[in-house]
């Protein structure tokens, strides 16, 4: 590949390896040059050249349509990921209790007020972006607006479990989203955006403690108690969810949390001493919430119907 200018080479890095026609005209180059040097190049979109041999993700993918439509900014879940929120990435087998879910789509999305024609891998939603924010290169739409958009647009798990972990880190978050939900009131999506905002819960500390929470309610069980005081001779422990009426105790037990025997240990110690003190432990694996509602639906009814009979 030629070797290119050092303000051409530059811009590139800054693009996630891309370069637009218009930029190699404005450096100098001819038609006839562009045409040649750009032979090798895989051409990303109408204009748009990748110019090294990364691999054609997310982020290349956004980046491009950005530079292909500059009056257009990422959004949705696209913009969430590109500030780095952690999504939920698997669909939960829960269709007899949420049956018309969207699905997600394996898409960039774009906002913008201009109206375009659709193009395979993108999704444009026609609106006015609002104030947008950079993240390196990249324009995304603002924190409050990327979550309202997700919790208009996405399944009610993902909308949640990213409402959870968000506010959990900054509260002013939750309580500005609700603020702007409330003032949308009555335009398409928003009573999905509502029932996610009553469903979420600031107090969670991981995906798997969020879905665990959501599915008992769609299931019509007590709201549990999330991060639950139980105090003893020894000091305070602190369940994922329970009810101390019926001295019930849910644990979520994460894909990687018990990656390390000295965590299993400690696991096992406080088992141990709340069931002693008489407390029921239930634990729920990430396999067993996502894929196995029933049995776990099933289990909560019948402990919590035991404590209630104590």
């Amino acid at each position: 590949m030629p070797v290119l200018d050092p303000p051409l080479a530059a811009l590139a890095n800054q693009q996630n390896g891309l370069l637009t026609h218009a930029q190699m005209m404005s450096a100098g180059w001819s038609r006839d040059t562009i045409k040649f040097r750009s032979r090798p190049w895989c051409r990303i979109l109408e204009g748009v050249y990748l110019i090294d041999s990364r691999a054609v993700d997310e982020d290349v993918l956004g980046m491009a349509a950005l530079l292909r439509w500059p009056a257009a900014v990422l959004s949705h879940d696209t913009a969430a990921r590109r500030r780095g929120w952690v999504l939920l990435d698997q669909r939960p087998d829960w269709d007899a209790w949420l049956p018309d879910e969207p699905k997600c789509e394996d898409v960039v999305h774009l906002t913008c007020i201009n109206q375009y024609r659709s193009q395979e891998g993108f999704r444009f939603h026609r609106a006015q972006p609002g104030d947008f924010s950079r993240v390196g290169a990249a324009r995304v739409t603002g924190e409050v607006r990327t979550l309202v958009d997700i919790a208009r647009t996405a399944p009610l798990p993902l909308a949640v479990c990213l409402i959870d972990a968000l506010s959990h880190i900054d509260l002013t978050l939750f309580d500005d989203l609700q603020t702007e939900v409330a003032r949308l009131a009555g335009r398409r999506g928003v009573l999905r955006a509502q029932a996610a905002c009553r469903l979420a819960h600031p107090g969670a500390e991981s995906l798997l403690e969020s879905l665990l929470r959501l599915l008992l309610a769609l299931a019509g069980l007590p709201p549990p108690i999330v991060q639950i005081p139980v105090r003893h001779p020894g000091g305070t422990y602190y369940g994922d969810l329970g009810y101390p009426e019926q001295k019930l105790i849910l644990e979520a037990d994460g894909r990687d949390h018990h990656s390390k025997w000295d965590q299993v240990m400690k696991d096992m110690a406080r088992q141990n001493i709340l069931v002693v003190d008489g407390w029921t432990v239930l634990r729920f694996s990430w396999r067993q919430v996502l894929y196995q509602p029933e049995l776990v639906i099933r289990t909560v009814s019948r402990a919590l119907a035991v404590g209630g009979a104590r």
